[in-house]
């Protein structure tokens, strides 16, 4: 639950220097020096940045085990039924036939 948390708040840091940053783009603060706008805001930038990375980490690291140890690929029945319809068309080299 705290990784959730953390990368929500990651990207809501991340979007805001962004923001900010584009905002600087189209005229705003436009009695401010574009570097006292913009290198504050890169730096926040990067901070929810690396905050996403760092909990976006985590919260894969917790399916990865889940989703190795499934036989079968969530979709992978759709999939196959793509292919059989392929080679039932006479497709070539699709999908599993391909060589």
């Amino acid at each position: 639950m705290t990784a959730h948390v953390g990368h929500i708040l990651a990207l809501m840091l991340f979007v805001s220097a962004v923001l900010i940053m584009a905002a600087r783009l189209l005229g705003a603060f436009a009695a401010t020096p574009p570097a006292g706008v913009v290198r504050p805001a890169r730096r926040w930038a990067a901070l929810g940045l690396l905050g996403m990375a760092a909990t976006g980490s985590m919260l894969f690291s917790a399916e990865a085990t889940h989703v190795a140890s499934n036989p079968r690929a969530p979709h992978q029945g759709e999939v196959d039924r793509v292919w059989d319809l392929e080679r039932a068309a006479g497709g070539g080299s699709v999908g599993k036939n391909a060589g």
